[in-house]
């Protein structure tokens, strides 16, 4: 938030991977995730495709869920009013 509201694009990455980047991809405003070394060398291992994909469902779902999230806080509001 802190980071937007001056101006400031968001970037994460050098670390992340399957495990933790659901984490990470549930923080707003992040708008990009550094994530090329690592899908690398998964991909030696399970193939280029495979590990795009698996880090695309990963971080998909991780914004889903965000965003789910935040419509229940917004539903908590109204109900408040």
């Amino acid at each position: 938030h802190l980071a937007t509201k001056h101006n400031i694009s968001c970037h994460a990455g050098h670390g992340l991977n399957f495990e933790n980047v659901s984490l990470i991809a549930s923080i707003p405003n992040i708008e990009e995730f550094n994530i090329g070394h690592f899908l690398i060398g998964d991909s030696i291992f399970n193939g280029l495709e495979n590990s795009i994909l698996n880090m695309r469902n990963i971080i998909k779902k991780a914004v889903k869920w965000l965003l789910e999230l935040v419509q229940i806080f917004l539903m908590l509001e109204e109900l408040e009013k």
